[in-house]
């Protein structure tokens, strides 16, 4: 026999109306948070299931989030995913995964497919700055939208956001890794080795001393990776930046053709952009005979258990996951429980975690 609201009312001695609410409305303030733990359990221990096409003819609302991510197989988006689905969960909404790919334009048909997908609103687990306005308009006409927003100033993006730190990681892997012995760091994959890469004739000999490029480049982590080599009194060579496919074995082919360029410039440190990339890179730098960490350090901008429990564990920059869930998480279910809200927004730093791929060059 189904459960229902008047048993979980009668377990806790409250009436049905406040146990409707507390349950259809996790974020009001009907009740205290402890009163609202007690609904919350009892409708668990009881085994109560909502009525779903009851509640969303109630509240105008399907109970289900999007979730944007530029790849869905990626061990860390999938990380974020995983745990936004969690805590939606505990708010009685079901979150739904969707690749919006690197390209803005697939992002932009998500956005505004949402509506006839019957989707409520939804977390973006990347920015796109050139779709500012875009977000701006969608959230003028009431589409609510949190964003997980990579180097950029959060208190001039005008939307609920979290921002997190990725550019400080190309700064701190690359000095840990010249402290260790590392001189010529390379960079795999992502926007930002497209970006480095662009500018320059991947084959021409020429290097390009870091303060003559420091200015050239809006993207953040550019800069970073440009004006540490500076600080450092180091030369960036910007054939060193290697861009790569989404996949891992697009990963080992381009790192495979570079090794194999007499003309390519050597490197003894490799960042890798997305820890797909990890397998393709570690059978590329074997089949050379390249050993980690003796000949190559190596090093990821964030964390998952393919670094912590690879043949040899990865140094990496870790971002907290759990806590930049939490927070976008937060800042939906606020704008969902009032629209006209003032605009929210959190930071949250990440950390070095250093494991064996830097144990330092052979002969340092």
């Amino acid at each position: 026999m189904a459960v229902k609201l008047k048993d979980i009312a009668n377990e806790v001695g409250l009436n049905i109306s406040t146990v409707s609410r507390i349950l259809s409305q996790p974020t009001s303030s009907v009740a205290s948070e402890a009163t609202r733990r007690q609904v919350v359990e009892a409708a668990r221990r009881l085994g109560y299931r909502p009525n779903a096409a009851a509640r969303a003819l109630a509240s105008g609302r399907s109970g289900c989030v999007g979730i944007f991510a530029p790849e869905l197989q990626d061990p860390v988006f999938g990380h974020y995913i995983e745990v936004i689905c969690d805590l939606l969960a505990e708010h009685g909404i079901n979150g739904v995964a969707m690749r919006s790919g690197w390209e803005p334009d697939r992002e932009t048909k998500l956005l505004e497919s949402l509506q006839t997908r019957q989707i409520d609103a939804a977390l973006s687990l990347f920015y796109h700055r050139e779709h500012r306005d875009l977000y701006q308009r969608l959230h003028s006409q009431g589409l609510v939208v949190v964003f997980r927003v990579v180097d950029e100033p959060i208190e001039n993006i005008g939307l609920d956001c979290v921002g997190v730190d990725i550019s400080d990681a190309y700064e701190s892997l690359i000095r840990h890794m010249v402290e260790r012995g590392y001189r010529r760091v390379a960079i795999i994959g992502g926007l930002i080795a497209e970006v480095l890469a662009q500018p320059h004739d991947r084959h021409s000999a020429r290097s390009t001393p870091a303060s003559q490029v420091v200015a050239s480049h809006a993207y953040p982590g550019v800069y970073w990776v440009q004006k540490i080599h500076h600080e450092l009194g180091l030369t960036f060579d910007p054939r060193l930046a290697i861009p790569c496919g989404p996949t891992a074995a697009q990963a080992y082919q381009a790192l495979q053709r570079h090794l194999q360029d007499p003309n390519m410039p050597r490197f003894d440190g490799l960042i890798i952009q997305a820890n797909k990339f990890i397998p393709g890179v570690q059978r590329a730098l074997a089949e050379h005979s390249l050993q980690i960490p003796h000949d190559v350090g190596l090093a990821s901008v964030s964390d998952s258990e393919i670094c912590q429990f690879g043949a040899v564990p990865t140094t990496v920059w870790n971002q907290p996951i759990e806590k930049i869930c939490q927070g976008m998480v937060r800042l939906l279910m606020r704008r969902l429980a009032d629209p006209h809200a003032s605009i929210a927004t959190s930071s949250y730093s990440s950390h070095l975690i250093v494991r064996e791929s830097t144990a330092g060059k052979r002969g340092a």
